[in-house]
């Protein structure tokens, strides 16, 4: 269903103009199309999935619930065109989208709502927006992959990024990480850039190699990642590669077979690899996650694992109170949340605003290239195990 079906939602929420009909629609901005495709498609899936399970359970507040995809193409244009039509039917909250710059395109236009519940980690809102991002922030990832740096002794760092938002806004936060007092061992021995457009970075790789690193992390998403590891192969560059987790896509990988380095390392998270050390309502979460992806024939990548949560979140607030929830009610329900149980761990938005879990949900995992899976190398926050 389009943006014409939204018109009959109340104007308050996001429920139905009539209390007799029996479905609400969700309201999912979305890249099922163009260059982020594949984790918008992976997110809409999880979206699904927990409709699904929540249908099976008799709906919330005696409604069953559809989900209403809006396509964003992968442009922040279209978000934000998307985005202004949900406002003129005085929508309350949306489901996505699903990729840093249209998250930060949208920001701008919802000052006084609705809920943006953006499945990006890469945004970073202010807090008492009412935007909210997904999964371990960038700047914690970044102290998650720096803690593991430094339990491997791997003191020589080097760093090619993508230019776009995504790549900007890590490159920036491994930058303050780096000059924190207890990264002092680290030392960034080369710097490189380029355009997830660009087909060849061999020159890139070519400086680093000659800067002789221990790692090398590699931040982009989608096919970006694929031309970068191509520049490390034919460089023979032989190191770990630490890769931006946008690419936590097992169909993605299993494509890049022909040239993957030895170690291919993500800063993941529970929802991807689970930690037995979980806390027994986070176990719970994780039990209904896995088995509703199992009954697929699928296990989840990173992109579901990011929806999962604030899908879920979003959900549990209309449940708590009701349809017809203004953005600033629900805003107000979210931040209220300090014990909150999810398949990426413990939600506390008083400790996180806006995100609900911090760098203790970082995970770093290892692509298994035999088993075409990820294999958790870290504890808790990049600890070792």
């Amino acid at each position: 269903m389009g943006i014409a079906l939204l018109a009959a939602f109340v104007a308050a929420g996001i429920g139905p103009a009539t209390a007799a009909d029996e479905t609400v629609e969700l309201p999912t901005v979305l890249s099922v199309t163009g260059p982020a495709a594949f984790i918008g498609k992976q997110a809409l899936q999880s979206v699904q999935l927990i409709a699904g399970l929540v249908n099976a359970q008799g709906g919330i507040r005696g409604k069953m619930v559809h989900v209403s995809l809006q396509d964003t193409t992968s442009t922040p244009a279209t978000a934000v065109q998307l985005l202004n039509q949900l406002i003129s039917q005085h929508v309350a909250a949306t489901f996505g989208p699903t990729f840093t710059a249209e998250c930060n395109a949208l920001a701008p236009l919802i000052a006084s709502g609705p809920i943006v519940s953006c499945f990006s980690p890469g945004v970073h809102p202010a807090p008492g927006s009412f935007m909210f991002s997904a999964g371990v922030g960038s700047d914690a990832m970044a102290a998650g992959i720096a803690t593991y740096f430094r339990s491997q002794k791997w003191t020589r760092v080097a760093i090619i990024s993508s230019t776009d938002a995504s790549g900007q806004d890590f490159e920036e936060n491994f930058d303050k990480v780096m000059a924190e007092p207890v990264n002092s061992g680290l030392k960034l021995v080369a710097r490189e850039h380029f355009a997830v457009s660009d087909i060849s970075v061999g020159a890139q790789i070519s400086r680093i190699k000659a800067a002789n690193p221990q790692t090398l992390i590699v931040w982009t998403a989608g096919t970006g990642l694929g031309v970068a590891l191509h520049g490390v192969h034919d460089a023979d560059l032989d190191v770990p590669i630490m890769a931006g987790n946008g690419n936590m896509v097992r169909a993605q990988l299993t494509g890049y077979d022909g040239f993957l380095p030895k170690t291919l390392l993500f800063p993941g998270v529970p929802g991807v690899t689970p930690l037995a050390s979980a806390p027994a309502g986070v176990k719970a979460a994780q039990s209904q996650y896995f088995g509703a992806y199992a009954k697929t024939g699928a296990k989840p990548d990173l992109p579901g694992a990011l929806s999962w949560d604030p899908t879920k979140l979003l959900l549990d607030a209309y449940a708590a109170l009701g349809w017809n929830a203004t953005a600033d009610q629900l805003r107000g329900w979210i931040a209220s949340q300090h014990a909150w149980p999810g398949v990426n761990g413990v939600y506390d938005f008083a400790k996180y605003p806006q995100r609900g879990i911090g760098v203790e949900s970082c995970i770093i995992d290892r692509w298994d290239a035999s088993a075409h899976d990820f294999v958790a190398v870290s504890g808790s926050g990049g600890a070792p195990r």
